[in-house]
């Protein structure tokens, strides 16, 4: 990580299946005016409980899309359902009187 030579620098990466997140900063001397030293430290973190929260995030969401899908089907049959019941715009035309006139049903 050459990025840790000018500061601090992170890299998320996966180590045996497990993904990790990698820290990388120089260390700096004690004294006044603080230098940098040859050393450079690097921290290792877990994201096993993160991968976990986003796996149950998408399931969620899964569910919800699924639950909205079904929920505008139902309101299409019903559409649909309201078009098929008759009426004066179904009506063929040429029944005589141009179609639609006022006080027709």
């Amino acid at each position: 990580m050459r990025a840790a030579e000018r500061g601090t620098a992170f890299r998320r990466m996966g180590l045996d299946g497990t993904p990790i997140l990698v820290i990388g900063a120089r260390v700096y001397s004690a004294g006044k005016p603080a230098r940098p030293t040859p050393i450079i430290a690097f921290v290792t973190v877990s994201l096993n409980e993160e991968a976990a929260d986003l796996r149950s995030l998408a399931s969620g969401v899964a569910v919800a899309d699924a639950a909205v899908l079904l929920v505008a089907f139902v309101l299409a049959l019903a559409a649909a359902s309201c078009c098929r019941c008759g009426g004066w715009a179904t009506r063929p035309s040429g029944s005589g009187g141009g179609g639609w006139t006022p006080g027709s049903p």
